[in-house]
């Protein structure tokens, strides 16, 4: 509701309905919805920033799955702080790995849930830079919030509440930043390749510290502290790398035009 309240205000509900792959759409928003489904349902499980941590080795799986089904050229500087990164989600889990009862207990279950949100997520960034070379960013997010509310209502008839007046409002709120996020996300993968756009997802990280500590009472680990610092670090060296090799290949470019 809040969504068509947005584009009825702007005028784009005419190309919000506007497609021209709905299956795409379709496999979109059921990669995204399992995504989210399994990401909260790690969080009964594992304190928010060690799922948040989890999933977000997304990254990881993008850029392969970028390499295989979009044929984009990932570079070796790239693909080595990609695994570095990987390295500092292993730091931060580490604790769970020695674990006697990861298999049996509930930390096995929520990393292997907090896993499979990593692999959905990657999924839709993959489809997302699909689509964004043919649809309108008011598209791709109003079909994806469509599946999601299709795929979702399949759970009322198992696990349907009537939410409190204080829940309303949470829900509704949470629903209008996440329409922000969707929106924002949807138009980066337009002016990038899905593996680069991706690794910025990390800072959410930083974000999940402060919300977990402030508002949850959670205190992270020393494990997960290091492993943020070489997740980060990681991250902003890819990015600065990607930059530098963009700046060379346009001059290269302009060089080229001056000689002929």
């Amino acid at each position: 509701m809040v969504l068509l309240a947005f584009y009825g205000f702007r005028g784009e509900i005419a190309e919000a309905l506007g497609t021209g792959h709905p299956l795409r759409h379709v496999g979109r928003g059921i990669s995204s919805v399992t995504s989210s489904f399994t990401y909260f349902s790690a969080l009964v499980y594992l304190p928010l920033v060690d799922v948040t941590v989890l999933a977000y080795s997304s990254p990881l799986i993008a850029v392969l799955f970028s390499a295989i089904f979009l044929r984009e050229r990932v570079r070796a500087y790239r693909w080595s702080a990609v695994c570095i990164g990987f390295a500092g989600v292993l730091i931060t889990v580490w604790p769970y790995l020695h674990s006697r009862h990861l298999l049996s207990g509930s930390a096995g279950l929520g990393i292997g849930l907090a896993l499979g949100s990593a692999i959905g997520a990657a999924f839709s960034a993959v489809q997302v830079r699909r689509l964004v070379q043919t649809e309108r960013t008011s598209a791709i997010v109003f079909y994806f919030y469509a599946a999601s509310m299709l795929v979702s209502a399949l759970s009322l008839p198992f696990w349907f509440a009537v939410p409190s007046a204080a829940q309303s409002l949470a829900l509704v709120t949470a629903g209008g930043f996440n329409i922000l996020s969707q929106t924002c996300t949807t138009q980066s993968y337009r002016y990038g390749p899905a593996s680069s756009v991706v690794i910025f997802d990390y800072a959410t990280i930083v974000f999940a510290f402060v919300i977990g500590y402030f508002f949850l009472g959670e205190l992270p680990t020393y494990e997960v502290y290091m492993g943020g610092t070489i997740i980060a670090a990681a991250s902003i060296f890819t990015v600065l790398r990607e930059r530098q090799l963009n700046k060379t290949i346009a001059a290269a470019a302009v060089a080229t035009t001056d000689r002929v």
